[in-house]
């Protein structure tokens, strides 16, 4: 498989975390302007994102979720920066463990309009409060998830750095018909919205 071409000026962040004795994984894109992000800027980015989780979504997951990890890199070119935090941020919600293939999609919003799938994130399993029934999370629930969702990534950009700012939560379309593109398709993400349907991402439970 080839690899992925660069992308100036735009950074993807990985989010890690367990559950129970699983993992989970989780990334998005903002792009930057300034000088060039630095290993040590990137690093204090990374933990600035890990307080916005604690702050903005640890609430809605369960004590044997965390995040134990953000890794933050440069995409401009390939020996771009490469940034990095670590420790644990445990969910701080209330309510019985449940299934570790379930987990809250919130659709990511963009102007561009396209057939196929649309840009999308999958959190890990939210609170047993938030079911409505064994197929779906309430409206009001999920709902809450998607703005805490914004909020978190509004928090996660706000910071300013010596070597870079972030600046916008970018969506980055790097095929198109199965084929790679030469030039990756950059679309600014305008909103969040819960999808109801609980989601199911069976390589989650792997240990």
């Amino acid at each position: 498989m080839p690899p992925l071409p660069p992308v100036s000026n735009v950074i993807r962040v990985a989010l890690t975390g367990n559950q129970g004795s699983g993992v989970w994984a989780n990334h998005f894109f903002c792009d930057w302007t300034g000088t060039g992000p630095s290993i040590a800027d990137l690093d204090l980015f990374c933990t600035a994102i890990s307080v916005a989780w604690s702050s903005h979504l640890a609430s809605h997951f369960v004590h044997d979720i965390s995040l134990t990890g953000v890794e933050a890199v440069d995409l401009t070119s390939s020996t771009g920066a490469v940034g990095a935090w670590a420790g644990v941020v445990t969910g701080t919600g209330t309510g019985s463990i449940m299934g570790a293939q379930m987990c809250g999609v919130i659709s990511l919003k963009i102007a561009r309009r396209y057939k196929g799938g649309h840009p999308r994130t999958y959190l890990p399993c939210l609170l047993q409060s938030q079911l409505l029934d064994e197929s779906h999370w309430t409206p009001s629930g999920i709902g809450v998830v998607a703005n805490d969702y914004g909020l978190f990534i509004q928090a996660s950009l706000s910071g300013s750095y010596t070597s870079f700012h972030p600046n916008n939560h970018l969506n980055i379309s790097y095929y198109h018909a199965g084929a790679l593109r030469p030039t990756p398709v950059r679309d600014d993400i305008i909103g969040y919205v819960g999808v109801s349907k609980i989601g199911t991402i069976r390589r989650r439970i792997a240990s």
